[in-house]
């Protein structure tokens, strides 16, 4: 969230400034960062995982390293929906963030146990990515139709 926070004020200005296909370029421009950030991450876990993991935890959790991508996939989800939050809160939409946000905590609570019994240790990692990716789908239909209905004002 750090390499995001700078363009907050940006987005913000772009918003209330009516500059909507500027607001979207940078929001698209910043995801695709985010993107490469998470396939560089996966690759360097293809590459270095099992030594990085060995000697930053020990060799006692090597065989765990499986793990990494379902971090990695948590992470992604989570940077994607602090973004999509923070677009909501510059559109001044802070009831549907909660509704949002309590939404996917249900669905996280509701999921967790099936998906460990189903997947083990990755269980959680996948109830996390699936209620983010709830969280914001639900954020990113508002956001669309707060962007339609700005784009109109002009």
């Amino acid at each position: 969230t750090s390499i995001f926070n700078p363009m907050l004020t940006e987005l913000s200005e772009f918003y209330s400034q009516g500059k909507i296909a500027s607001f979207i370029k940078r929001i698209v421009q910043n995801l695709g960062l985010l993107l490469c950030i998470s396939a560089a991450a996966c690759i360097g876990v293809v590459f270095l995982g099992d030594f990085a993991i060995g000697l930053v935890f020990g060799e006692k959790l090597v065989p765990y390293t499986y793990l990494m991508y379902g971090i990695i996939g948590c992470t992604t989800m989570y940077v994607i929906s602090w973004l999509c939050t923070n677009t909501l809160i510059i559109m001044r939409r802070l009831k549907v963030c909660m509704i949002a946000s309590l939404v996917a905590l249900v669905v996280a609570a509701a999921l967790a146990k099936p998906l460990i019994n189903l997947f083990e240790m990755n269980g959680v990692s996948f109830s996390i990515i699936i209620a983010y990716a709830i969280h914001i789908s639900v954020c990113v239909t508002v956001i669309y139709k707060n962007l339609k209905l700005k784009g109109k004002e002009k």
